[in-house]
């Protein structure tokens, strides 16, 4: 035939249907990889609780990725907090799973959880059952790669109006318009 005929990937059964989101907004389609932007107090951690809660079915595993290896912020979600990038070892493909970065200095990461974390967003979410959240408090903090990986955006109202362009430059639309869509929350 002169036509693509689309062929199911082994590895992608488990991927849940967009179509969800027309009746939850939070419900994010599984797999997904979400990047929250924002000043420090606005809200990143309560939107990805949240987004955990509105999961339907629900994640089975969730890891935490941060800073802070003694952190409570997510102590409800997970039994405890690593301060490195996962290995895909860590993971039952069976279930479904939620790594939560953040707070991590992404760009200072060794060569070596810098490529995990590269894998983590663009191979193994995809193949191997795993969702990710990233939150940082700089969009210039995240590594491009990081970014361009990523299929969800939540983002913040900024003082900074260079930080804002750039934001708008990655996110495909002017800062002016990013700026008025901001004013209006």
């Amino acid at each position: 035939p002169h036509r693509i005929i689309p062929l199911p990937c082994e590895d992608k059964l488990f991927h849940e249907d967009p179509i969800k989101l027309e009746s939850n907004l939070a419900d994010l389609p599984h797999p997904f990889r979400c990047l929250l932007l924002g000043s420090p107090n606005c809200g990143k951690s309560t939107i990805i609780k949240t987004l955990v809660m509105h999961q339907s079915p629900p994640f089975v595993t969730i890891t935490v990725v941060h800073c802070d290896p003694n952190t409570k912020e997510y102590s409800k979600l997970t039994t405890g907090v690593q301060t490195h990038m996962p290995f895909l070892d860590d993971f039952d493909k069976d279930k479904k799973n939620l790594v939560i970065i953040d707070d991590v200095a992404l760009k200072s990461l060794d060569k070596k959880e810098k490529a995990r974390c590269d894998r983590l967003l663009g191979n193994w979410s995809t193949h191997s059952n795993i969702s990710c959240c990233v939150a940082s408090q700089q969009p210039q903090a995240v590594p491009p790669n990081v970014r361009r990986q990523c299929n969800f955006f939540c983002l913040w109202r900024s003082t900074d109006y260079q930080s804002l362009r750039d934001i708008a430059e990655k996110c495909g639309c002017n800062s002016d318009t990013l700026r008025y869509i901001l004013g209006l929350l």
